[in-house]
């Protein structure tokens, strides 16, 4: 009788081989499968062996298994494994990164039809049997966690910018003396130098460690993630207090993913937008990556500085000190102030770091609401507002002369003064409004660094007989770099502005304007006992230095939700009317329909210089552009809501439209007003809020 043979893994099988499958292939044939005539779904098991691997294990009788995969259980499965139904009927999974898994699976065998009368009773096939090879269907889903039954650690996770990731936190302090860098400048150079440890020819010249102070991946490209950096002041013990106050506890684990430099888009994973950041992938990829072994329940976000351009605004003020002292034109630089460069470009910029970071907090979002989590009941997000660093117009202990060499603060008093009085409250405003309206928490730590701000009166710098500690030293890291020639005062926009990593006189030039370690164990005490005293809902926190002589007894206060004015009535907004053409064959000229609303802002004592408004308005109107929408304040100030864009005939659909602008609250009457810039049409004004921040 003529053999036949199947493959079988590259193997060759007899009939009467095939003859005892099909037997027992014939005994489960009365449950019919699910997508085939003939061979049922397995069932899959899943057995942990170790916190980072497992085996899927299937019931017998199938010549071939395949397995596949899903992140979520729904979409994406991809095949994972396709081979031999193996003695033991499982395969190994082994996922070092951790995270859940989803697996469902389809059995293949070889389907024998007997012919006339089909097999005998002696196990012959008949010569006229034919063979099949099919596949079920898919079987039940199962899911696998490879930390197996231990619990990822709770952690606390950082995202941002050089505030977040602790540059400049090397230094203890300050110090104008001229020691040898053995005595580690005064004590304040954390890192410490090698000595006696190194040959006897290279002692003159001792090499920093720099990983005494910033995490070892952080060095070479400049990241500087410092171990001071305030995310690992949240790490600690177990904290019980007596009810009916809540159990708090420190983190298992603190990570700090935040790099100096950092913009928006260097958190934004790269499918989204964002990019890869010397040499690091984007934040939030690297958080995601993060979910997989660690239980994350808070994500602190400091970042905009950058896309601000903080770094340029000091550059410019520094150069602006040159102008005005010695006479210097440095780089096209010829004014000897610079607030008026931050009110022309730094501040407009804050419009774009408001939908920049409303942005960042949308992809946190959706990266823990694949690992099944929602903020407040899952995790928390909180955004890390400015601290001031540098002393304001009145209470700088140098002379104005005296700042550049002695001080190493070389700012003039008038800049110094819009930085403080007007930059910072405007910046952390805008944080606290994008808090409100996103719904996460927010810290403003503005005044924490009240007397030990740089070059300010109350702080000193550490010598021989002043040793270096938190009470009486500056929390900010001076401008380390010999400023004596304009090549030098390049440089220094080189290393703040540009991200070169130059070295100045003790350590980094992009360490300069930074909280040093002092400063960053202050925010950290900040964060902490923010995270202690927390409510449940997000909600918009200050912090305040309350023991100047220490820089871990902060005070936490929680701000007032914001005041609001409101009008809601139905206002007709009158159209323009045409004059005619401006002069002959010129552009038309319009007088402008106007409708104006009035509204009184009461004084309850909240005025602060510098802050900002959210104004909510829903209006009416076939042709957007037409209108130009601004407040006028009780002093007759203008403050421009939206400009009229004469070729925008898109709609104003009737809802809420979110706009921000820099009115500072303002006891008095102010006037909301529409102007219809064009003729043709007509709106009508319905709603509109103002929230002070």
């Amino acid at each position: 009788m003529r053999q036949k043979f199947l493959l079988y893994r590259n193997k060759k099988i007899s009939r009467s081989t095939i003859a005892y499958c099909c037997i027992f292939i014939g005994a489960l044939s009365s449950h019919k499968a699910i997508g085939a005539d003939n061979v049922d779904p397995p069932v899959l098991t899943v057995n942990h062996h170790s916190s980072t691997g497992y085996d899927i294990a299937w019931n017998s009788g199938y010549s071939n298994i395949k397995i596949y995969e899903s992140p979520n259980g729904t979409a994406s499965w991809s095949l994972k494994y396709d081979g031999n139904a193996n003695s033991s009927h499982s395969a190994d999974f082994n996922y070092p990164l951790g995270g859940t898994r989803y697996y469902r699976a389809r059995g293949c065998a070889f389907i024998v039809d007997g012919g006339n009368g089909g097999g005998g009773s002696d196990g012959n096939v008949s010569p006229k049997a034919s063979e099949t090879y099919e596949c079920s269907g898919y079987s039940q889903v199962v899911s696998a966690n490879v930390t197996g039954n231990s619990s990822k650690p709770t952690t606390a996770v950082v995202l941002g910018d050089s505030f977040s990731s602790g540059e400049g936190g090397r230094w203890r302090g300050n110090t104008n003396d001229e020691d040898t860098r053995f005595s580690g400048y005064m004590g304040t150079d954390s890192a410490g130098f090698l000595s006696d440890d190194l040959p006897s020819g290279h002692r003159g010249n001792p090499v920093a460690r720099w990983d005494e102070a910033y995490e070892s991946n952080s060095i070479s490209n400049a990241c500087h993630r410092a171990y001071s950096a305030p995310i690992h002041q949240l790490a600690g013990d177990p904290y019980f207090p007596i009810p009916p106050f809540m159990i708090r506890r420190g983190f298992e684990k603190t990570v700090n993913l935040a790099c100096s430099g950092a913009r928006n888009k260097h958190l934004w994973p790269v499918a989204e937008g964002g990019d890869s950041f010397k040499g690091e992938e984007p934040q939030i990829t690297q958080l995601s990556n993060l979910n997989l072994t660690h239980d994350v329940k808070l994500i602190v976000v400091g970042i905009g500085g950058n896309d601000m351009g903080f770094s340029a605004a000091i550059g410019s003020c520094v150069k602006a000190w040159f102008v005005k002292h010695w006479g210097w034109e440095l780089d096209n630089w010829v004014d000897d102030q610079c607030y008026e460069y931050i009110a022309d470009e730094t501040i407009p910029a804050l419009w774009d770091v408001y939908g920049k970071t409303a942005l960042t907090i949308n992809m946190i979002r959706q990266e823990m609401l694949r690992q099944g989590k929602t903020d407040p009941d899952d995790y928390r997000i909180v955004l890390m507002g400015y601290p001031d660093i540098i002393a304001g117009f009145g209470d700088n202990r140098y002379e104005s002369g005296d700042r550049r060499s002695t001080g190493k603060c070389p700012f003039n008093g008038e800049d110094s003064r819009f930085v403080v009085d007007t930059l910072l409250p405007k910046l952390n405003g805008m944080y606290e409004t994008l808090a409100h309206e996103e719904q996460v928490d927010f810290i403003n730590p503005k005044d924490l660094f009240q007397g030990h701000k740089l070059c300010q009166m109350d702080a000193a710098r550490a010598s021989y007989n002043k040793p270096a500690n938190p009470g009486n030293m500056e929390w900010v890291r001076y401008i380390d770099h010999d400023l004596n020639t304009r090549g030098a005062v390049q440089s220094l926009w080189d290393a703040l502005v540009l991200g070169e990593v130059l070295d100045g006189v003790q350590g980094r030039i992009q360490e300069s304007m930074h909280p040093n370690q002092f400063g960053q164990v202050a925010l950290g005490s900040c964060l902490n006992n923010w995270w202690t005293r927390r409510g449940t809902t997000p909600a918009p926190y200050r912090c305040d230095n309350s023991n100047p002589s220490t820089n871990k007894q902060v005070k936490i206060t929680g701000l007032p939700a914001p005041s609001y004015s409101q009008i809601s009535s139905d206002n007709a907004i009158p159209d323009a009317e045409l004059l005619g053409e401006a002069y002959p064959g010129g552009p038309d000229e319009y007088r402008p329909g106007e409708l104006r609303r009035s509204f009184v802002v009461a004084d309850s004592g909240q005025n602060e210089p510098g802050r900002m408004a959210r104004v909510l308005v829903r209006i009416d109107h076939p042709a957007k552009g037409d209108l130009r929408i601004f407040l006028r304040s009780p002093s007759g100030v203008e403050h421009l809501i939206k400009g009229h864009k004469p070729t925008d005939l898109s709609p104003f659909p009737s809802v809420w439209r979110s706009y921000l602008t820099h009115a500072a609250w303002q006891p008095g009457e102010w006037s909301l007003v529409i102007r219809d810039t064009k003729t043709g049409h007509t709106g009508t004004f319905r709603d509109f809020k103002v929230y002070w921040y």
